[in-house]
């Protein structure tokens, strides 16, 4: 699903600043007029209108600006140049350098004391990292905006940050607070009368009940906002209220019904000249034509998109586009073939993954290179303010041998601590790099005998009954290793240092477990503790403990609930896991290797492990770690 309307809201907002000029006459002033700060409002109003549908000339008219704005002197411009750079960047799916772009525009706002441009641009970098997935910083950015138009009294911006709040604890799962951002959202917008943004509110309102499965719901409010756009004639957010409204049908099986809605965005994109919207539409009503029987139109529209999304070079659309190709072949019972199109959609993930972390890591080095030398030089300056006051009292030479030795030291240390951070960067690359060999090949090759095993199977029963079993334990076993080595990767990769990130994990794994047993799986953690760093032995352990005890939960208490609590404390972690199942009687059963093991890790970290279960009432396993 799209979330485009966020950041078009907050860019039209901007260009809105410097007034409504054509671009035939923006053209001519930056060719012709010999008034520099004419022609600094040109690039920058120009690059805010262009962006969207063509990236490259946003890209070549903000740097133009930004150089000219450099030359002028002029920070405001340099910062709003920097502004249109990064939306522009982030159009063509250039995260890092979008990312790097923003924060450059924040860092000159913020010495020119522009708050409400800082704001915006927060806006902005929040939905960056909204599209990236990463949730948590985007919220971050939301939550700094809202609190920049709140201290200058915008409640118009305030209901726009309600808006982007309102999808990013959405993703986090936080449906209460989701509601609750986009009840204010449309109080405000209702009171303001302003028609456009209110409709955008109920498409977002929409797409929470549908994350509810609310379908019902979330179709009354996609009616809604399509009613208010057809007033305000915005064709762009009515296109996308009817992709939603399609998605809505689709999950209820209305397959005609969600064909003709998406047929309808497609022809909005058409009007508005937008390639890559109508060939994300196509790619949207494949899944309902391949339903409806109609394979043939299904293929055409996902090849016709796949064809679009290469020749624009827009990877993180061509991944999600091989998820959708999967399924519909997996509809026409073509299972050879969906895999092999779900391989290149974990292929073209992970190297997408890949290169954001090696951005990331250069960025990360970039910044620690200036850093030390921002402190060698305030070393330096410190020491030349020391011989300043001690040349009336202090003999020259001790001065020169103290300041040398001073100079020396603060090298060796420099020197010792860009060492460590090479080797420590050189260590983890390596281990990304086995992370990744282990997932590309060895994950390929299992997930193919996984579904040859599936192949063999279905075969069997027919033609030899005596090889299902085999086929079936085939299959079975391969599936056990790619989670065995799914927990390894996760285990050696980068950026799963964190409590959040085990968090994360656990959740994963639960609903995964759970899922095909029908049993409802709910998880509980405390916000506050995610930015915790912990010990690699901790982590594992911990995690290793809880996927054995769900696995216990999941195929043999018989329940229909499984409740997970994992929780950071100041001095200990705690860990809960609970079913409603058919329990045990604890004076009778026979502990095997998997409460031993539990225990055993339990105490290796001078934790406590406590079981309680009884016939009829399910169980509980209990257990904390002292910090």
């Amino acid at each position: 699903m799209k979330w485009g309307l966020v950041l078009l809201i907050a860019t039209c907002l901007m260009a809105r600043m410097f007034g409504q000029s054509t671009k035939d006459s923006l053209i001519t002033v930056i060719h012709s007029s010999a008034n520099d700060i004419e022609k600094l409002k040109a690039y920058s109003t120009l690059a805010f209108d262009v962006y969207l549908a063509n990236p490259d000339s946003g890209i070549l008219l903000a740097q133009q600006g930004y150089d000219l704005a450099i030359k002028g002197n002029n920070a405001f411009q340099q910062a709003n140049n920097m502004n249109a750079l990064g939306l522009s960047y982030y159009r063509k799916g250039w995260y890092a350098k979008s990312i790097a772009a923003l924060k450059k525009s924040v860092e000159l706002f913020n010495k020119i004391k522009e708050k409400e441009q800082i704001a915006r641009v927060y806006l902005n970098l929040g939905h960056v990292y909204q599209t990236q997935k990463d949730y948590k910083t985007a919220h971050s950015f939301n939550t700094k905006a809202l609190k920049q138009f709140e201290a200058l009294n915008d409640s118009f911006r305030i209901a726009i940050c309600y808006q982007t709040l309102c999808v990013v604890s959405r993703e986090l799962n936080d449906f209460l607070k989701s509601d609750e951002y986009i009840n204010q959202s449309i109080k405000i917008l209702g009171r303001m009368n302003k028609l456009g943004e209110l409709a955008n509110s109920h498409t977002l309102r929409g797409n929470l009940l549908s994350a509810q499965k609310k379908y019902p719901e979330a179709i009354a409010e996609f009616y809604q906002a399509i009613n208010l756009l057809d007033k305000t004639g915005d064709l762009s957010n009515k296109a996308i209220a009817l992709e939603n409204l399609g998605s809505a049908y689709e999950k209820l099986e209305n397959y005609k019904t969600a064909i003709k809605y998406f047929n309808q965005a497609f022809n909005l994109f058409g009007k508005l000249k937008s390639d890559v919207d109508q060939a994300y539409e196509r790619m949207k009503r494949s899944i309902s034509l391949a339903k409806t029987g109609n394979y043939i139109a299904a293929n055409s529209d996902l090849d016709s998109a796949e064809a679009l999304f290469k020749s624009e070079n827009l990877p993180d659309y061509l991944q999600e586009l091989y998820v959708f190709k999967s399924e519909v072949l997996e509809i026409q019972n073509r299972p050879t073939e969906a895999l092999i199109a779900y391989r290149k959609h974990v292929v073209l993930k992970d190297s997408l993954d890949n290169a954001r972390r090696v951005d990331e890591l250069l960025r990360l080095q970039k910044e620690f290179e200036t850093e030390q030398k921002e402190n060698q030089i305030a070393l330096l300056q410190s020491g030349t303010e020391i011989q300043a006051t001690e040349l009336s009292r202090r003999n020259w030479a001790i001065l020169v041998l103290f300041i040398l030795g001073t100079a020396g030291i603060v090298i060796l240390i420099i020197w010792r601590n860009r060492k460590i951070l090479k080797d420590e960067l050189a260590k983890q690359q390596l281990l990304n790099r086995i992370a990744s060999d282990l997932h590309d090949d060895i994950g390929a090759t299992l997930s193919s005998i996984r579904m040859y095993g599936d192949v063999l199977k279905t075969k069997a029963v027919k033609m030899a009954p005596e090889l299902a079993p085999m086929a079936d334990k085939i299959s079975t076993n391969a599936q056990e290793m790619i989670h065995s080595m799914s927990d390894i990767v996760w285990t050696i990769r980068a950026g799963q240092e964190h409590f959040s990130d085990l968090q994360d994990r656990i959740w994963n794994v639960g609903i995964e477990l759970c899922a095909p047993k029908n049993i409802q799986f709910s998880f509980s953690g405390k916000d506050e503790a995610t930015d915790f760093v912990m010990n690699p032995d901790l982590r594992h352990d911990i995690y290793m403990i809880c996927k054995e005890a769900m696995n216990n939960a999941v195929k043999y208490s018989n329940s229909s609930t499984l409740i997970v609590s994992l929780k950071k404390f100041d001095h200990s972690i705690e860990l809960i896991i609970q079913d409603n199942g058919v329990g045990f009687d604890e004076a009778n059963v026979k502990r095997g290797n998997g409460l031993n093991n539990m225990k055993k890790r339990s105490l290796e970290h001078s934790g406590s492990f406590e079981i309680t279960s009884k016939v009829g009432s399910g169980t509980i396993y209990k257990f904390l770690f002292q910090l």
